[in-house]
């Protein structure tokens, strides 16, 4: 025991001690229980590197899939599933049905990813696993569920009739996911929706007004209870602290909801723009410009929070000027072609250029504009320089 916690200890110091793998191999059959457990955990990290040597242990993992503990019996599949070698192929199909109805959220759960991992290695492994899926998608447990519905994104995430059974217990269950699992279920619910319930855009009859953007309960829905059911609870997902989940849930809600359900991204996606610049502000700011194309009203409260700060990156500054040139309304545009003016005359060329390029643009979708615009313009054409002149001519 002291030796593997040694062992372990190297390990997260990232040094390299697979020269003791034989070793760890013939602790896996030993009596104490706190040895065994540290045995898989190193096998678990090596076992692709030596897939020769972990395999002549075979019977023994196969013997720990019905021991008492149930952190052995995941162990003991996560490694059979971690061996990168075909011949292990049978053996793991014949431990998932083993293990498929244990006791254990935990075992379920690694017999799930192992699913993943041995159809990785043989596409053709896929069909043998599809009924397991469905089995464990409708667990009640979250843990077991979580590993299903990663299996099912991985090996069929088009195969919307494993998830049709179980579809509405999934929806009242959903909050109660970790969030990996719920940014994969949400993910697995859009394509679910786009491909079983009906476009409520064109299915509806009522044309659709602004008033529409700002009522959560319109009655000109004509959406079924089970899609309202849907919509219900991935709102419930949208006051999510990852920023991934938000975005999944925004993401389910703008292809599937019908307008008068939408508004309720706007405020989740605009919290994200302050969220780390280099990867999560920008994602959030393409999600609004895809979003503001077709919904450009329900940002337009929020028009301020896309003013461009000094600290902005130049990749945040540059998706700001596009989101503004879309939600630029005739009581806002003159705020807006004001505020573009200061960014135009700013010492950066490269922001002074792509923003006389957004004063044209949103100057063309308000012609009351125009006027302001060119004499901005005018103004901008005694000092400007480099690649901001061409752009002020153009406009």
């Amino acid at each position: 025991e002291t030796g593997m916690k040694l062992l372990l200890a190297m390990m997260s110091k990232g040094l390299d001690v697979s020269q003791f793998f034989t070793f760890v191999v013939n602790q896996v059959a030993s009596t104490d229980p706190i040895t065994r457990q540290l045995a898989y955990v190193y096998l678990n990290h090596y076992a692709e590197e030596n897939p020769d040597t972990v395999i002549l242990s075979l019977n023994t993992f196969q013997k720990s899939l019905t021991d008492s503990d149930p952190i052995v019996r995941a162990s003991a599949i996560k490694v059979m599933s971690s061996i990168r070698s075909k011949e292990i192929l049978p053996a793991i199909r014949t431990s998932v049905n083993q293990v498929i109805n244990d006791t254990s959220p935990y075992v379920k759960k690694a017999a799930a990813i192992a699913m993943i991992k041995a159809s990785e290695m043989e596409p053709s492994e896929i069909p043998n696993y599809l009924h397991l899926i469905g089995f464990l998608l409708g667990d009640s447990s979250p843990i077991a569920f979580s590993g299903a519905i990663a299996a099912y994104w991985s090996l069929s995430p088009d195969n919307v009739e494993l998830l049709h059974p179980h579809f509405r217990s999934i929806c009242q269950n959903i909050t109660k996911l970790d969030e990996y699992a719920q940014i994969l279920t949400l993910r697995a619910l859009t394509v679910y929706s786009r491909k079983c319930f009906k476009n409520p855009l064109i299915e509806s009859e009522v044309e659709i007004d602004d008033s529409s953007f700002w009522d959560d309960n319109n009655a000109n829905d004509t959406i079924s209870n089970d899609h309202l059911l849907l919509i219900t609870s991935t709102k419930q997902l949208l006051s999510s602290l990852n920023s991934g989940v938000v975005l999944a849930a925004s993401t389910l809600l703008f292809y599937t909801a019908p307008s008068s359900h939408v508004s309720s991204i706007a405020r989740p996606l605009v919290r994200l723009i302050y969220e780390d610049p280099n990867n999560i502000s920008q994602v959030a700011l393409k999600s609004i410009h895809t979003i503001s194309c077709v919904y450009s009203h329900i940002f337009v409260p929020h028009v301020h929070h896309f003013f461009i700060h000094s600290r902005d990156i130049p990749e945040v500054k540059q998706l700001k000027l596009k989101v503004l040139s879309l939600l630029a309304t005739p009581t806002n545009s003159s705020m807006i072609l004001n505020e573009l003016s200061k960014y135009a005359g700013s010492l950066d060329q490269t922001l002074s250029a792509h923003s006389v390029t957004t004063m044209g643009r949103t100057s063309l979708r308000n012609p009351s504009l125009i006027p302001q615009c060119l004499g901005s313009l005018l103004r901008l054409l005694n000092r400007a320089e480099g690649p901001v002149l061409p752009e002020v001519v153009t406009v």
